[in-house]
């Protein structure tokens, strides 16, 4: 029994793979499958290409550096990307061919020879390309031309697959000559002096003149003259008749430079005549390329410009009488083989914007949009109600409503016509697609509306556009977006494999952030009463790294900085959750224990890369923004944050800075006096005073280049000045006893820092009254100041150099000199002065600005104010009693 059943399936492999006689395929869900294939290719090349043009700024940074191998390294990945989106050009035209010819494909039950190239080419690409409709288009054509074709097609073994498309996915790496050029293109397009090991004056052209600064395609692809390496020859692209119009999407000349070769295809790039003659071939042979040398008049008519357009796209036929090849060799205006001087290119470059420009939207287009839209939503609603069991009768309709949506991301450029989106019903059209049960379809909505509230469209924007924009956050803010955002946000698994939905939690985010860029007021309380600070506290949780926790940890510190403090916490979680502030939110939810157990990762390791140092510092940012408040800090003792902080000062690392700044706003305002004496108990003194006297600042800057010296002694000063200001009478002694000890060498590096801050503040007057000097001259004498505050100016001034530092310097001097145990410190502060030819004075003259800009001036509930003025007023007792004794002395 078991051998006939062998048997059996041997004749059923026979007759599916031998004979082509395979299973029914689903001629409906094919059409759709090629569509959405075409659709999601799109995508990819606009992702792929805009991942590029990041990638070129870093790499420009990492040649300036000197880093020339780890440049090299990312630019071949640069070149992989570019060959999957030329690729992923071709596949999309042959999916296009194939819904052209889709009824010859559905009668057939062998592969025709006018598709045959297209079927193979895609199914050998669908397995090299990670596009998961492709893989559904090529399985149905498995299912119709049988498993052995498939096979075939896959291995390439027939050689009917397009040949572009099997050099573009090759994975052998690129030739050293091609990396070389796409390094020299990036740092000609970003100012970078860099010179490559390859020269185009002297090692690729022999002689001829250094190319123009601006790379065009002919010349980045095939200098004239090269003799280039067989290795780098295979790498060119080889000319397919079928694909001369497919245009070129080379990012190194469509986003580096702005002269960009018109329409020119990468298929048409073959040798010159004098290279073609080199390699052996003869000049009236095919490779002797007419079609890279375009000639045009010196002024030419509107006849030439459509000649030489058709002649660029290969769509034009030669002029009768007329060889392609006739192109006068001496005339001087053809440079680097485009035929053309710079005149001519402007206008063809003009020419060819005009006509690849999408044509700009206005409000009957937009309305047109808008009806489309709701007309697409309707038709799929009735198909899925009509056939709920058959996803077949109602992907067709999904697949418009997709289209549709991705036409409407148009608006986007005219901001200023928001209202009237508002008014059509787009915006209660969209929020009905987030809950749609096709995910796909929810995404793309979101994606949408993530384009539309993008803050590069408020940044070009008029000032119609602006307030457009508002009008628009304020509609979805009243529909209740957020709530429906959070909702979507429940339904999406992003860490499941070969998922959009990754991507789809970043632009919710997104919306998020563009909402309150443009609006925080009335953004900030709508977030406050939905799910999202816990959504993004969960997924700040989550250990491992990626872009969207980075994302969730700025957009979180996002929102507890705009969110305004309350006045009055209540005592219990319970009641916190009812308020309508962020701050209260993240409270609730125990954001400050997911935010320290966050940051201790750091505290005795360095982030790995860029992105996570910016998560890194987005946590520490959240959590001094929270911080602001009396209850936060309660829960941040009751967690050890103030523990946690010791240890990274501790350690050395780079979250130092950040837990400087964090002790810094836990010390200051209500509730600071716990987290100061809880510092001292905790031993952070002997932590924080070798930071004070910068032992081993030398060797920490070093490792770590972005460190600055002047903020982090901002941080020090105002740590101490708070410890003298809320700490107990006993930890306060403790205090002052580190002060005098090793012969009072920390009270030397006080006066130390306040030379060095008030010399800043001389060079600083000295600056800007030279400034007011050059202002009055260029006025011609006439100088009223345009009724600015000259002395408020003076002190923004002054701010911006370090006054602030300098207060606290004073500030904590001040103090000790005024304690009245402490007459070894005041006896050294008063020598050390002397010697300089200062007394207190200088102390109480900084003092008295520093008072008189905290607070009001009758302000008694000012604590910050009152402890300055105590300690100004007994300096000046001091000063009085240290004059008296001058004058008796003498």
């Amino acid at each position: 029994m078991v051998g006939y059943l062998h048997a059996f399936g041997y004749l059923e492999h026979l007759l599916e793979s031998c004979v082509h006689v395979a299973a029914p395929t689903k001629s409906r869900f094919l059409q759709v499958q090629i569509k959405l294939a075409i659709n999601r290719l799109k995508l990819q090349q606009q992702k792929k290409t805009a991942y590029n043009q990041s990638a070129r700024k870093e790499i420009a940074m990492l040649l300036e550096q000197g880093k020339d191998d780890s440049a090299r390294v990312r630019v071949e990945h640069i070149i992989r990307e570019d060959f999957n989106i030329e690729a992923m050009e071709i596949i999309e035209l042959y999916c296009e061919m194939l819904l052209a010819r889709f009824g010859l494909l559905e009668q057939m039950t062998t592969c025709d020879k006018s598709i045959e190239e297209a079927v193979n080419t895609i199914i050998y690409a669908a397995r090299r390309m990670d596009v998961k409709e492709l893989g559904q288009v090529r399985d149905q054509l498995a299912m119709k031309f049988g498993r052995d074709f498939q096979e075939g097609a896959e291995q390439n073994a027939n050689e009917c697959a397009n040949s572009r498309v099997v050099h573009k996915l090759n994975i052998k790496a690129p030739d050293v000559i091609l990396v070389d050029q796409y390094l020299k293109a990036i740092a000609n397009a970003y100012n970078v002096q860099w010179e490559g090991m390859i020269h185009p004056s002297e090692d690729l052209l022999g002689g001829v003149p250094t190319a123009p600064s601006t790379v065009t395609q002919t010349d980045f692809l095939y200098p004239i003259g090269a003799q280039l390496s067989p290795q780098f020859q295979q790498q060119l692209p080889v000319a397919d008749n079928q694909f001369q119009h497919l245009p070129t999407r080379n990012p190194l000349t469509q986003t580096l430079t702005q002269s960009v070769e018109p329409k020119f295809s990468s298929a048409l790039l073959t040798p010159t005549a004098p290279a073609a003659s080199a390699a052996g071939a003869p000049s009236g042979s095919s490779s002797n390329n007419s079609s890279l040398k375009r000639k045009l008049k010196a002024e030419p008519t509107e006849a030439d410009l459509k000649r030489m357009r058709g002649a660029s796209s290969g769509d034009a036929d030669d002029e009768p009488g007329e060889a392609s090849g006739n192109v006068d060799d001496d005339d001087d205006r053809f440079m680097h083989g485009d035929g053309l001087t710079d005149k001519q290119r402007d206008i063809l470059d003009i020419v060819d914007a005009a006509e690849d420009a999408p044509a700009a939207i206005d409000l009957p287009t937009l309305k047109k949009y808008v009806l489309k839209l709701e007309h697409s939503i309707n038709k799929n609603e009735e198909m899925r109600v009509r056939y709920p069991d058959d996803p077949l009768k109602f992907i067709d309709s999904e697949a418009d409503l997709d289209e549709n949506l991705h036409n409407l991301m148009s608006a986007s450029a005219v901001p200023e016509l928001y209202p009237n989106l508002v008014s059509l019903g787009a915006v209660s059209s969209l929020l009905s697609l987030f809950e749609h049960p096709n995910v796909d379809i929810a995404l793309a909505a979101v994606h949408l509306l993530s384009e539309l509230t993008d803050d590069d469209v408020v940044a070009e924007a008029t000032e119609d556009g602006a307030r457009g924009m508002k009008h628009l956050v304020q509609s979805l803010i009243d529909q209740g977006v957020l709530d429906v955002l959070v909702q979507t946000l429940s339904r999406l698994d992003e860490f499941k494999e070969d998922s959009d939905d990754k991507q789809g939690v970043f632009d919710i985010l997104s919306v998020v952030e563009n909402m309150i860029s443009v609006d925080p007021a009335a953004t900030e309380p709508a977030v406050a009463v939905t799910r999202l600070i816990p959504w993004l506290l969960d997924r700040i949780a989550v250990k491992m790294f990626d872009s969207n926790r980075q994302y969730a940890s700025e957009l979180l510190a996002i929102l507890l900085q705009s969110s305004p403090v309350p006045a009055v916490f209540a005592a219990t979680t319970s009641s916190l959750s009812s308020s309508t502030t962020c701050r209260a939110a993240f409270l609730a939810h125990n954001g400050v224990g997911i935010l320290l157990t966050a940051i201790a990762a750091y505290r005795k390791r360095d982030p790995r890369d860029a992105d996570e140092i910016e998560m890194m510092e987005n946590l520490f940012d959240s959590l001094c923004a929270a911080l602001g408040d009396a209850e936060v800090k309660k829960r941040f003792l009751e967690e050890e944050g103030i523990e946690l902080m010791v240890i990274a000062l501790r350690e050395k690392k780079m979250a130092r800075m950040r837990a400087l700044k964090t002790l810094t706003h836990a010390m200051t305002g209500p509730g600071g006096e716990e987290c100061a004496n809880r510092f001292i108990d905790a031993f952070g003194l002997k932590s924080l005073f070798p930071i004070f006297m910068h032992k081993g600042l030398k060797s920490y800057k070093k490792e770590y280049k972005a460190h600055l010296e002047s903020e982090e002694d901002e941080h020090v000063m105002s740590i101490l000045a708070c410890l003298f200001k809320h700490s107990s009478p006993e930890n306060r002694l403790r205090l002052c006893i580190k002060f005098s000890e090793n012969d009072c060498e920390k009270v030397e590096r006080l006066l130390e820092m306040h030379e060095q801050y008030s010399a800043k503040m001389r060079l600083a007057d000295a600056q800007l009254e030279q400034d007011r000097e050059l202002r009055k001259s260029e006025e011609d004498g006439d100088n009223d100041d345009d009724g600015i505050d000259t002395e408020e100016e003076r002190y923004l001034n002054r701010l911006e150099k370090g006054l602030f530092t300098l207060q606290l310097v004073d500030l904590v001097a001040g103090y000790l000199c005024t304690m009245p145990i402490e007459t070894e410190i005041r006896d050294r502060v008063a020598f050390l002065l002397g010697r300089r030819g200062d007394d207190f004075s200088t102390f109480t003259a900084v003092l008295r600005e520093y008072a008189e800009f905290t607070g009001g001036q009758n302000d008694e509930t000012n604590t910050e104010r009152n402890f300055i003025m105590n300690v100004l007023a007994k300096l000046e007792i001091l000063n009085g009693i240290s004059t008296t004794d001058e004058g008796t002395n003498e």
